[in-house]
């Protein structure tokens, strides 16, 4: 029996108000995967490579878990969402029903 939190979690990543259709890939490469991802913070530019800090801003978003099959977010990993290609710079379950992730637009 699915909990009332699963439900509602799911609810909230079908919402096209809140979430975002993407397409994650392995290693950033291949057909990938349809996702759903709920956008967060906008951050501007700032720590980790200097170059990259300088020249994109980073993003974190929410990706739905049952959305990967059993697969696992890990650093260098792309989503494509709305035209933009995203790197996960870091990856973060938090369970039982998302992944966090901090990417970096690479195109």
């Amino acid at each position: 029996m699915e909990s009332a939190f699963a439900a509602a979690t799911d609810a909230l990543f079908a919402d096209p108000n809140l979430s975002l259709a993407a397409i994650y890939r392995a290693g950033g490469t291949g057909d990938g995967v349809a996702v759903r991802a709920i956008p967060l913070a906008e951050r501007p530019g700032f720590g980790g490579d200097a170059l990259v800090a300088m020249t994109n801003a980073g993003r974190a978003f929410l990706v739905h878990r049952d959305d990967l099959a059993g697969q696992t977010l890990k650093t260098g990993d792309t989503l494509a969402i709305d035209g933009a290609t995203w790197r996960v710079r870091s990856a973060h379950e938090r369970p039982p029903l998302a992944w966090a992730v901090d990417c970096t637009r690479i195109g």
